[in-house]
């Protein structure tokens, strides 16, 4: 009879068994949080390269449809990139007028802003446009740059921080992929 009294007592978990368990647990939900953070960071920067291609396309595409609705001198479009304190920014610009100067209030058609934590980092490139009917992309209105790159940074990020998209004079945008940078 005393066998079955110390089979009952032996089906339970022990108070230490489930504190190891629980600690187990949650090491590895901590650390898969953090690799999460890491991943969606990267996705967030890879997006943001995404959509300053897409932004360039459709000011590419606009330009050679030739929509210049409301304007008399059609230019063409451009892509406007500008720093706004520790903010980045960039505008798609209806340019209408003299040479490479867009009228204020015909201008904007799109506003697209960078999270806090995404920068450009190494460009060269503050302008470009793009002339009516395709006729050509200007860098910095300087008709002689063949080709540009605009690297785009997330600061949260350590390592693979970096993607470069270039542009070449026809238009065509590449998307590198990501890299360590400092």
């Amino acid at each position: 009879m005393e066998k079955n009294n110390t089979k009952k007592y032996k089906l339970g978990f022990t108070l230490f068994e489930m504190v190891i368990v629980i600690g187990i647990i949650s090491i590895l939900t901590g650390i898969s949080f953090t690799y999460y953070g890491k991943y969606s960071e990267g996705k967030k920067l890879e997006g943001e390269v995404k959509k300053l291609s897409n932004a360039i396309s459709l000011a590419s595409k606009k330009s050679s449809s030739g929509d210049q609705i409301n304007c008399t001198n059609f230019i063409g479009y451009r892509i406007y990139i500008q720093s706004t304190g520790t903010a980045w920014s960039y505008d798609i610009q209806k340019c209408c007028g003299n040479s490479f100067v867009c009228e204020e209030e015909l201008s904007d058609v799109a506003n697209y802003n960078l999270p806090n934590n995404i920068s450009i980092t190494s460009s060269s490139v503050s302008t470009l446009l793009f002339k009516k009917l395709g006729n050509g992309l200007v860098i910095n209105s300087n008709e002689s740059i063949q080709s540009a790159t605009i690297t785009l940074k997330n600061g949260s990020l350590n390592t693979k921080n970096c993607v470069d998209l270039s542009i070449n004079k026809a238009g065509v945008v590449e998307i590198n992929e990501r890299y360590d940078c400092i």
